[in-house]
């Protein structure tokens, strides 16, 4: 609703009000708190997320690996299934195909995926994976930040 009300007034003329990559982020970062025992309701939170996202993805706005981060946890509130992997999939590769993977990202992506998904997408067949040896294009335009230990996963994911 908030996000809604700052796009109409920006429309109608106040500048400074206009949405940004950070302001959707944060949409999706609600949307993965608000998670809940209710599929139903995680569908809905999903909707939401998916509306955003692809707003951003529209407006031509600037994501960023906290946007493909943030998605992807959003797709732990589909149900386990072909639909997930299938958002999960097409989240990860929107973001190799920008170059925004990073080890923040593949943490968020082992959180969700299960493992046979997560190796597959990473081509990572066994061990860890080690962001330094992915492909370059995957990862041109992220920060070199530490990394970030892949291996912790929560239930959401399994």
């Amino acid at each position: 609703v908030i996000l809604e009300r700052m796009k109409m007034l920006y429309e109608l003329g106040n500048k400074g009000i206009k949405p940004t990559v950070f302001t959707y982020n944060a949409v999706l970062h609600a949307c993965v708190e608000a998670m809940s025992d209710d599929a139903t309701e995680n569908l809905e939170t999903f909707k939401v997320a998916l509306k955003a996202f692809n707003t951003l993805v529209e407006d031509d706005e600037r994501l960023d690996h906290v946007t493909y981060g943030n998605m992807l946890r959003c797709s732990a509130l589909l149900p386990q299934g072909s639909q997930r992997e299938a958002v999960i999939a097409t989240i990860f590769d929107r973001c190799c195909r920008n170059g925004f993977i990073n080890s923040y990202v593949i943490r968020d992506l082992v959180l969700v995926a299960n493992e046979e998904l997560w190796r597959d997408l990473c081509q990572c067949s066994e061990g860890e994976i080690d962001t330094k040896s992915l492909p370059a294009a995957w990862t041109k335009c992220s920060r070199k930040d530490k990394e970030v230990p892949v291996r912790q996963r929560n239930r959401r994911g399994s």
